[in-house]
């Protein structure tokens, strides 16, 4: 290898081009819904890193089609984010799609009635 390559090389994978970011993908159970209460799924994660983090939270239905999706919101330190889905009388389940690595937030789903957050269920 010429002395020339060993520089760039070097270089590159100091300066970060030759490291992928690492992503992580994180789920909730599933969580059932009854159309009588008026129920919504509500997809909460929080960046608990020291720098901003990248963060996508989608609410799927058991039939595998997504009911709501943010798209990617970026979190400032202990910054939060709520997505909300009316999940009619449907299971669902949160994904959240985190660049960084799963560390850089805590994530779950909760179930929304008129009195609150009545189940809360964490991503693994």
């Amino acid at each position: 290898m010429s002395l020339r390559r060993a520089v760039t090389l070097g270089l590159a994978a100091l300066l970060g081009f030759s490291t992928p970011v690492h992503a992580a993908t994180m789920y909730t159970a599933p969580l059932s819904f009854q159309l009588t209460f008026g129920q919504d799924l509500e997809c909460k994660a929080v960046n608990v890193a020291n720098s901003p983090t990248t963060v996508r939270i989608r609410a799927i239905s058991d039939s595998g089609t997504t009911t709501n999706d943010s798209g990617d919101v970026i979190l400032a330190p202990l910054e939060s984010f709520a997505l909300t889905a009316n999940a009619l009388a449907d299971r669902h389940f949160c994904r959240f799609d985190v660049k960084g690595g799963k560390r850089r937030i805590r994530a779950g789903a909760c179930t929304v009635g008129s009195n609150g957050c009545l189940a809360v269920l964490p991503a693994q």
